[in-house]
């Protein structure tokens, strides 16, 4: 009896660990359209921001969070003026990943700060 149940105990364990690169699925955007100088009022005393948006999972089973480009770029934006834009936008995406048991990924965007 015991020995059954470790057995159960044991594969329902080992299954996502085995399989979980299988059942992964990220979404990230191929190109996204951000603002050139040319394009706001620009000044020479631009402030740099920086905004992170992150996703985190566990087991594949429980997830929360926006890891998106979406989300950074609002984050960057939160408390700015209204009319605010960011251009000369750079994006880097980091994947912190536990034999599939936690998993977290983070979008972060760094851009200066311009008016529309």
């Amino acid at each position: 009896m015991i020995k059954s149940s470790l057995r159960t105990l044991t594969a329902l364990v080992m299954f996502p660990l085995l399989f979980s690169c299988a059942f992964a699925q990220f979404k990230s955007p191929r190109s996204y359209r951000a603002a050139t100088p040319a394009e706001v009022k620009t000044t020479k005393s631009d402030a740099v921001v920086h905004g992170e948006s992150c996703f985190q999972q566990v087991l594949f089973l429980v997830a929360c969070g926006e890891g998106g480009y979406a989300g950074a770029t609002s984050d960057a934006l939160k408390g700015q003026a209204e009319g605010s834009e960011l251009y000369d936008v750079k994006s880097d995406t980091d994947l912190f990943n536990v034999l599939g048991v936690y998993s977290k990924l983070c979008t972060r965007v760094t851009g200066k700060l311009g008016k529309i």
